[in-house]
């Protein structure tokens, strides 16, 4: 991509409308922080000052996709690379998460986690035994109905609050 001495883009290739599924009058005058996910703006700023980093973004189907770039700075203009890197990002994921869940399952606190958009993917073995659901159980809905009907308002805004912000969940009952 090609961004002005602001730092909005001001031309950009197929590849990357395609990647993000955008059309080329949603990206051009936005900088590339309005496209990162959320979690991954503050963190970035180091990164851009040495012309090159990692990050994640949102594409227009509301995926996370991580994006590998490097840039320079000539003549008020900045030229800019990158590279799709989610599956690299996925598979160390995956490799890590081998080591997360055995440590999960050993402790003798509840865990669990989610997706990007929020939806559960894993609950350890404590909590299906504190709550007394069966694995598999849960459905579409996911760990809400175990919430008391009193903290179920707020635990659901806070919920809202930490999917759309990228922060850690984080709540007493």
């Amino acid at each position: 991509g090609l961004l002005d001495a602001e730092g909005a883009y001001r031309r950009v290739n197929p590849a990357f409308l395609a990647w993000f599924g955008l059309a080329e009058a949603d990206v051009l005058g936005k900088k590339p922080i309005d496209l990162m996910h959320p979690a991954d703006r503050g963190s970035s700023n180091a990164e851009v000052a040495a012309g090159r980093g990692a990050s994640r973004y949102l594409t227009r189907a509301e995926t996370v996709k991580w994006l590998s770039w490097n840039c320079v700075a000539r003549d008020g203009w900045t030229y800019a690379i990158g590279r799709d890197v989610t599956n690299e990002r996925l598979a160390d994921f995956r490799e890590k998460n081998d080591g997360f869940r055995s440590a999960a399952e050993a402790m003798p606190q509840i865990v669990w986690t989610t997706d990007a958009e929020g939806v559960p993917t894993y609950f350890n073995r404590r909590w299906y035994e504190y709550t007394g659901i069966d694995e598999g159980e849960l459905g579409e809905q996911g760990g809400a109905f175990v919430v008391h009907p009193d903290d179920l308002a707020l635990a659901t805004r806070e919920w809202k609050r930490v999917t759309s912000s990228g922060d850690t969940f984080e709540l007493e009952y």
